[in-house]
Formats: C-alpha cells, sequence, structure tokens
C-alpha cells in the first residue's frame, strides 16, 4: 500500500468508451428504424482520440546528452508537431529494481521530463520481461536487460532461507528454460506478483510528488504480462531457437513451454480437480494406465499438433484448456498487482494489457491451423476456435479483461478502466510472403475477430503495428501498410479500434514516407 492515500470512495469517472457502448445498446433496443448505425465506417476525427508511438528501448548515452538522446528529443519535437498524443516508455524491472525494496528512477526521471516538456503525455510500460534476444531488440538492447536477479533467488520456506529454489520459470518440451519472463505456475509465483506490486507502488509514489510529480501527465500505464510485454508464453522465443526443424521460428508451430516441474504440479492439480481422480481421467481420456505421474503434458511434440490430437481428443482439449486458464490466470493476477498499488495519485489512470498477432497459420489452408496461437497459451481447443461466437478462440483473454474493468480486483473500489492492446494492424492475409512460404496467414481476419470480440466483451481495443517495416507504404493486398492499419479503424462503426500505438517513435517523427503516412493519419483520425 502507498503511504499516502487519496480517497477511494468516489466512482471513477464514466470513460468515453462506456458512453459509446452506452449508445450503441440503446440503438440495438431501438430496432424499429427509428436509430441505426451506418452500414459502412468511413475515416472520422476523433476515431483514434491517442495516437501514441514507443520510445527507444534504452538510450546508452541518456546521462550524457548523446546522439541518441539528442535524436530522442528532436523526435519528441516533430511528434508533438504533427499531432502526436503520448509516448510509451519501457520502464525495465531490471533496470529500475536494484533490490526488491531498493529503486534507481534517474533515467526515467530525465526520459519523462523531456516528454512533458515536448507537450505529450506519457504511457509507462511496466517491463516486467527481458529486453534482448527477440525480434526488434538487438539495437538497444545488444546487451540484454534481464528482469532482476532476485525474482531466482530461492524461496524462503518455514523460515529457513534458501530452502526452495525459484520455480516459476517456462522450460519446453525439448529441455530448454526461458528466465526472460515469468510464468504463473510455483510456489515463488505469489512471491513474484507481491515484488511486481512493491515496483509499481515505488512508481506511484516517486512519480507523484516534488520534481517529479506526473500526475496529469501519465494517460495510462501498460502491464508487461509475458515475453516482449505481451500476454503469451514463450512459444517462439530465442531460447529454443537452436531446436531442429526450427519449430520456435516463423511460420512454424511454435514450442509449449509447460514442462517445468510446477507447471506438471499445475495440471496436475487442475485434472484431479476436474475428474476427482486419477481413474477419473484415465476414464475420460481412453487411457487405461494412466498414474498420477504420467500426467503430464504431451511427450510426442509436433505430433501432439499434426495428429491433430490437441483439438479432436478429450486429452488434448483439457490440456490446452488448462494452459489458456493459467495464462489468462497470470494476466489477470497482473493486473491486481497494479490496481492493488496504484491506489492512491494514479487510482484514476487507465492500466492495459497486450495480446499479439499470432497471424501465422491461421487459415484454414494450413494443416497446423491455429497451432502457433495454441503454443503460445493464447487459445484452446475445448471451445470452437473458428467461430465468431467464441472470439475465435480469444473469449476467455476479452472476458477477463472486461470482467477486472467491471469489477477490478474485487476488493478495492473499482477506479481503473482497463483497455487491451492488440498487434499486427499493418498486416495482409497473406499465404506465403516476400521470404516465407506457407506461412498461410490470416492477419487481416484476426484483426477483424479481434475487434468483434472486443465489442461483444464491452472491451475498449486500441492496436499496434507489429514491425516497422509497414510504415513506410502505403501497403496493399499482399504488402504491409498504412491502408491495413486504417482499415482496422474503418471496418466498422463500432467493432473497430479506438487508438494507435507505432513502433517506432524514430520511425515517424523524422522526415521521410513513414512520418507522411502517420501524420495523414492523425489528420484523419485524430
Amino acid at each position: 500500500m502507498t503511504t499516502q492515500h487519496h480517497p477511494r470512495s468516489e466512482h471513477r469517472p464514466t470513460h468515453p468508451f462506456r458512453r459509446l457502448l452506452a449508445v450503441a445498446a440503446v440503438t440495438t433496443v431501438l430496432a424499429g428504424g427509428v436509430v441505426s448505425l451506418p452500414t459502412a465506417a468511413l475515416a472520422a476525427t476523433g476515431d483514434s482520440p491517442t495516437v501514441n508511438a514507443m520510445a527507444p528501448l534504452w538510450m546508452a548515452d541518456w546521462a550524457s546528452d548523446g546522439p541518441q538522446w539528442q535524436a530522442f528529443t528532436r523526435q519528441l519535437t516533430e511528434f508533438k508537431r504533427i499531432g502526436g498524443t503520448g509516448i510509451s516508455v519501457d520502464v525495465w524491472w531490471g533496470k529500475a529494481a536494484l533490490t526488491p525494496t531498493s529503486y534507481s528512477w534517474g533515467y526515467y526521471d530525465k526520459t519523462f521530463a523531456a516528454i512533458k516538456a515536448a507537450g505529450l503525455s506519457i504511457v509507462p510500460v511496466m517491463s516486467f520481461h527481458q529486453c534482448g534476444g527477440n525480434v526488434g531488440d538487438d539495437g538497444d538492447c545488444k546487451t540484454p536487460i534481464t528482469i532482476p536477479s532476485f525474482v531466482w533467488d530461492p524461496m524462503t520456506v518455514g523460515g529457513i532461507v534458501g530452502t526452495r529454489p525459484a520455480d516459476n520459470y517456462y522450460q519446453s518440451e525439448y529441455g530448454n528454460i526461458s528466465r526472460e519472463t515469468v510464468s504463473p505456475w510455483g510456489l515463488t509465483a505469489a512471491r513474484t506478483y507481491q515484488q511486481m506490486k512493491n515496483f509499481m507502488n515505488a512508481f506511484e509514489d516517486h512519480f507523484s510528488s516534488g520534481a517529479t510529480d506526473l500526475r496529469g501527465s501519465i494517460s495510462e500505464v501498460a502491464l508487461s504480462a509475458g515475453a516482449s510485454g505481451e500476454l503469451r508464453e514463450p512459444s517462439y522465443n530465442a531460447h529454443d531457437a537452436g531446436v531442429a526443424g526450427s519449430p520456435a521460428s516463423y511460420p512454424n508451430r511454435g514450442v509449449l513451454q509447460t514442462y517445468s516441474p510446477a507447471a506438471k504440479s499445475s495440471f496436475t492439480a487442475w485434472v484431479l480437480a476436474k475428474y476427482g481422480s486419477v481413474a477419473g481421467a484415465a476414464s475420460a481420456w481412453g487411457i487405461p494406465g494412466l498414474t498420477l505421474d504420467t500426467i503430464s503434458a504431451p511427450n510426442d511434440h509436433a505430433n501432439f499438433f499434426t495428429s491433430g490430437a490437441f483439438k479432436n481428443i478429450t486429452y488434448g482439449k483439457d490440456f490446452t484448456n488448462w494452459n489458456t486458464q493459467s495464462l489468462v490466470g497470470h494476466g489477470r493476477k497482473v493486473l491486481n498487482a497494479a490496481i492493488e498499488a496504484f491506489d492512491g495519485a494514479f487510482a484514476n489512470v487507465d492500466l492495459s494489457e497486450k495480446i499479439p498477432g499470432v497471424h501465422w497459420q491461421t487459415m484454414s489452408a494450413s494443416s497446423i491451423q491455429r497451432v502457433p496461437e495454441v503454443a503460445a497459451g493464447l487459445i484452446s481447443t475445448d471451445t470452437d476456435m473458428n467461430s465468431a461466437a467464441t472470439g475465435h478462440g480469444y473469449r476467455p483473454i476479452l472476458t477477463m479483461i472486461s470482467d477486472v474493468n467491471v469489477h477490478g480486483d474485487g476488493t478495492l473500489p473499482v477506479t481503473h478502466h482497463i483497455v487491451l492492446h492488440f498487434t499486427e494492424l499493418e498486416k495482409t492475409n497473406l499465404v506465403d510472403d516476400d521470404i516465407y512460404k506457407g506461412a498461410y496467414s490470416a492477419a487481416a481476419d484476426q484483426v477483424g475477430w479481434i475487434a468483434d470480440a472486443a465489442w461483444d466483451a464491452g472491451v475498449e481495443l486500441k492496436g499496434e503495428n507489429a514491425l516497422n517495416g509497414g510504415l513506410y507504404s502505403d501497403g496493399d493486398a499482399t504488402h504491409a501498410g498504412w491502408s491495413h492499419i486504417r482499415q482496422a479503424f474503418d471496418r466498422d462503426p463500432v467493432r473497430r479500434f479506438y487508438g494507435l500505438t507505432v513502433l517506432r517513435l524514430s520511425d515517424v517523427a523524422t522526415p521521410g514516407a513513414a512520418e507522411t503516412g502517420m501524420a495523414n493519419f492523425i489528420r484523419d483520425y485524430k
């Protein structure tokens, strides 16, 4: 808890998106034709009230006002000139948290002050993940920024220090361990959520008083809930890069990350809770010789997917259901930690999480349709993954976001509005892209799936581009570009996106095609 508390009895102000939902509800009720929404949307100012850009991941020369810092401050001025609204900044847990209870905010004091001086709002990203080793990390994070080492300290059990190793890491089906983010499983998971809460609590304390008071300047706080800051499991990450056949590489199936002892224990407990006994699970799965020890994640790797077992048999449906429930529960716990931490000066600031556009192998022609999303924990096969009624599988995540938006953490008064971000707006549908054959990417369709499902769930949805290359082109039927980003806002009067964050500031605030595309978008949609 913070040392200074603002009164919590006040209700949060009505959010513009809630007002829009209310208007749409009235429109639906008046079905006799008295009031109706247009059948097609057109570009209109106000469709994207927030148009933000991402700051560099890290500026090594910030303290000396070196070339990168100077370029950053010039770009802030330029972004403000063309009409941008805010800048998102990764607040690296591994940089700012020196110990579980001491923090160094100097980099952020200076960075936030520069953004504020430029007349732009600030979107801090609570970056509880590693920078380095993933797409786009090589420049600013050539030397990785790992998550704090204290996360992996042995746990104190019964007052005895160091009696149990930290167990909330990810381990893949090939035995490779990832510590670039934390998993939802294990005895140390609860300690980690508390450490996250402490970090955010200290952030609020520091940036709400004195010379670093940012009240009124922070428009949203984004929350990292997985690899690359996204709510997902690291199924296509560097720790599995050396596996034969490159299953973790684009556009392949992805690698399951559910093989740590803690994950196995969690799955076993879930199965016993559902079926009551090992015998009950054995009967449901059609595995007569099942034992407590053999309740586990799939041991046949690729065959689990290529055979269709992941979606056609009860075991596959149960396993993927448990995995998605684990990820959704993790996202909820990170949000709850933020709600409990930001309970003072930032009690009314929007909070957000982000899901990635895992767009490859999403076409029906793919022999492993939707498998990469399943491997990442995003969707499960116990429901129809290809039905609009289930949000094409994304309903569990969207329902969780909606529930936290309405009910908060279930204890404190509800003051935060919760937003969901989705990446890949610039992409189009492609069987083969310029480099890879057999991508079977229904990226543009997927953007629509998420927009429809978010509206149905009452979730405010904002978007991002996945890669900066698409910012340099208008795009066409076979290439990424601004026309596809625009379509995410034009596709429907309400079932659309409501804000844009672009990767990255240096692209859209430097003279050239990307800046022209950004300026035109701001002109037409802000």
